[in-house]
């Protein structure tokens, strides 16, 4: 049986995502449900990625370095290896989440015993070319 309140390991892995990085951050430590751990991978990014992510103080936060690029797949293998969480979430560097999203994941995990994964709809705002669209 799950704990009522089990911990949600949160994955980032970002390279070169200056632009980007503090508002997925931000994103995920102002999320409704609090109880998580955020690994923040920086796979050997060129730019000040990393200066960024190390300027954000949570106590949740813990943070690795590449010091060469691994495509995002060793950055997310490692972080794997680190997971403290009984849930795993994904968030790429350059993309937020709607403070409801964990919560309501966990929701879905906690109605369906037999769930394995739980995907989330998107809205796209970068791209005026593009229309919104929703995974289902």
């Amino acid at each position: 049986m799950r704990p009522a309140q089990p911990l949600v390991s949160v994955i980032i892995p970002c390279y070169n995502v200056s632009a980007y990085i503090e508002k997925a951050i931000r994103s995920i430590i102002r999320q409704s449900y609090k109880h998580l751990e955020i690994l923040i991978i920086d796979d050997a990014s060129t730019d000040d990625t990393l200066q960024k992510v190390s300027s954000i103080k949570d106590k949740r936060i813990k943070i690795f370095s590449h010091k060469e690029n691994t495509q995002k797949v060793g950055a997310v293998n490692q972080a794997l290896k680190q997971v403290s969480g009984e849930l795993i979430c994904f968030q790429d560097g350059d993309d937020w989440s709607e403070i409801d999203r964990v919560k309501e994941q966990v929701k879905q995990f906690d109605e369906t015993p037999d769930l394995g994964i739980c995907f989330t709809s998107y809205r796209f705002t970068g791209n005026t070319e593009r229309t919104p669209g929703k995974i289902v």
